[in-house]
């Protein structure tokens, strides 16, 4: 009789045992999908109905002179991917040429033509479409370029479009000026 007992225990030790580790296994799968973290909003398309543009957006850091680098397409836009990313608090930076190599009109070439109220619209990977509303368009000199006016200002939700403007130096390879339009996130 106690061979029995001690042959149904450990029938029910292992019966246990199973169900316990199979219980375990469930709620562990379910508590990795749960806590799978959620990627913010990425940008992936420009659009500016105004102007024609309809692009995608590429990922840019830093080039060799610690300057926001600039797309590798002449008819691609640059997303700061160190900066703010556009409708969060902050201000999201994205550059675009304004002309090739060969000399025609690049992605941002009809930049000027944008005036407070227009919009402009960027596109997440996932579809969502934030827009945002020009508030000014200024000009600045290249070599007083005012970086915290563009990339710091953390009060509202922004987005800098940024450009060449001016003259181009052949001897620097450079345009004297940089276009910057300004705009702030539409609240629904």
């Amino acid at each position: 009789m106690k061979r029995l007992f001690f042959f149904l225990f450990l029938i029910c030790i292992g019966v246990g045992s199973f169900l316990y580790l199979r219980r375990e296994s469930a709620p562990t799968s379910i508590r990795e999908e749960k806590s799978e973290k959620i990627t913010p909003f990425s940008p992936s398309r420009l659009t500016i109905p105004k102007i024609g543009i309809n692009v995608s957006i590429e990922s840019v850091g830093l080039d060799k002179e610690k300057r926001m680098d600039v797309p590798t397409d002449d008819l691609a836009v640059g997303w700061y991917k160190y900066g703010t990313i556009p409708g969060e608090k902050g201000s999201a930076v994205i550059d675009g040429h304004f002309d090739t190599k060969a000399g025609g009109p690049a992605v941002f070439y009809k930049l000027s033509e944008l005036k407070s109220g227009d919009s402009i619209i960027v596109i997440g990977k996932n579809g969502e479409e934030r827009t945002f509303i020009v508030t000014e368009t200024k000009t600045f000199k290249d070599a007083n370029f005012p970086i915290p006016l563009v990339f710091s200002q953390d009060d509202t939700e922004r987005l800098n479009l940024i450009t060449c403007d001016g003259v181009f130096d052949k001897n620097e390879k450079n345009y004297s000026d940089r276009l910057v339009v300004f705009s702030t996130l539409k609240k629904s």
